[in-house]
């Protein structure tokens, strides 16, 4: 019972920090939608790669890839294609059987 509550506390605190950062990355997914649209692709994508470039200190080729990635991650997700939370299932399901695994051994 001891462990139960910090454990429960952990995981509450965990999701919630996490629902933070996810509800910051959709005001971004949002931002950059809204941008196509009332810009185009190919002016929204020019302006991105100069302000990835300048922020973060790239080269064109290199803003141009992470600007390239944060356009089909923001597609996928907005299309039903993500594959983030299949991915986090597929772990979780392989902690729990290692779990498991683990506990009969002992």
């Amino acid at each position: 019972m001891s462990k139960i509550i910090p454990s429960f506390i952990t995981e509450t605190l965990d999701a919630a920090q996490a629902s933070h950062k996810a509800l910051a990355g959709h005001n971004e997914h949002y931002h950059l939608l809204r941008a196509i649209k009332e810009h185009g692709e190919p002016k929204v994508h020019q302006a991105l790669v100069e302000r990835i470039a300048s922020r973060d200190n790239l080269n064109i080729v290199a803003a141009t890839t992470a600007v390239n990635v944060m356009f089909q991650n923001t597609k996928d997700a907005s299309e039903g294609r993500g594959v983030c939370r299949m991915v986090r299932e597929e772990l979780n399901a392989h902690m729990k059987q290692t779990d498991v695994v683990l506990a009969t051994a002992k």
